[in-house]
């Protein structure tokens, strides 16, 4: 390696030509009064300092975070895009996402197969997560797997940070990282009977058995209907085409054998979560899954 050269003014020289020692004192000097300038220029307060602020809300002096304002939560929908815990990182599937919905002090959505939900409270950027419930709905196994790392994510959250249309919760274990889902008008869904007439599996489709299968949502985000077998009732809350049923509760009726099939169906794509597309008097409801149900305008 070329030994490191010091440029020197003239004059200013020791013997054999070589950079005095006081040469090498000016170039110390000059590299003290750089650092000690660029240090007083970073910090000046002439109103033009560099804006060290993070989106975690961590101060410019890596202080405390930002208390978190709660009331901002509520009734706002989120979308798991990235993330892991102690179960390993999510691989997510598509057709299959996993959702946030925040109440008062509640909250649910999907977890790639099933609805769940649980309440929770925050105090400045700690959240406590208690009694974590779903719904016990099979699905295919990657699902399923996507499914319980969240899960076990979830159970090891204690922090939350939101910053704009991202919310991060994190744990000792884990980091979710949502992005904001914003809602949309409901006009030509609601305040409408649904008469269901077709069973859509894949590509075949089969017509309806059984008393009147229905659907029927209203404007104060609750629904009823029937599989034409057993009764059901809940909330739901729809996010552009898409809808969620974050309470789900079915009659006790007992279905006939002829019926436990289209009975299992209907309850598997509407429990799922579910897009809508609507053609003039009907309604076509598809699960995540790809399973759908045809209804007509009753």
């Amino acid at each position: 390696m070329e030994p490191l050269r010091t440029a020197t003014s003239p004059g200013v020289r020791g013997s054999g030509g070589r950079p005095s020692r006081w040469s090498a004192l000016a170039a110390a000097v000059v590299v003290l009064v750089t650092v000690v300038g660029l240090t007083a220029w970073l910090n000046r307060d002439d109103g033009q300092s560099i804006d060290t602020d993070v989106a975690d809300g961590t101060t410019e002096d890596g202080g405390a975070q930002r208390p978190l304002d709660v009331d901002s939560l509520v009734g706002t929908t989120w979308v798991l895009r990235a993330g892991g815990g102690p179960g390993g990182d999510i691989a997510f599937v598509d057709g299959y996402p996993i959702t946030l919905t925040f109440e008062a002090d509640s909250f649910g959505g999907t977890a790639a197969c099933n609805g769940y939900g649980s309440t929770y409270s925050v105090d400045g950027n700690e959240i406590t997560i208690e009694g974590i419930s779903a719904t016990e709905m099979g699905c295919e196994a990657a699902v399923q797997a996507a499914e319980q790392a969240y899960f076990a994510a979830l159970a090891d959250v204690g922090d939350i940070t939101l910053a704009g249309d991202e919310l991060i919760l994190g744990g000792p274990s884990t980091e979710l990282i949502f992005t904001r889902r914003q809602p949309a008008p409901t006009e030509d869904l609601v305040d409408t009977l649904w008469l269901l007439d077709t069973i859509i599996r894949g590509d075949t489709a089969a017509t309806v058995l059984g008393d009147p299968a229905t659907l029927s949502m209203s404007s104060d985000g609750t629904f009823s209907g029937s599989t034409g077998c057993r009764t059901f009732a809940g909330r739901y809350q729809t996010f552009g085409s898409e809808v969620q049923f974050n309470e789900f509760a079915a009659g006790p009726e007992e279905c006939p054998t002829v019926l436990r099939d289209q009975d299992n169906h209907v309850f598997s794509v509407l429990g799922d979560g579910f897009t809508t597309e609507i053609d003039g008097q009907r309604l076509t409801v598809t699960s995540a899954g790809g399973e759908g149900l045809g209804y007509r305008a009753g």
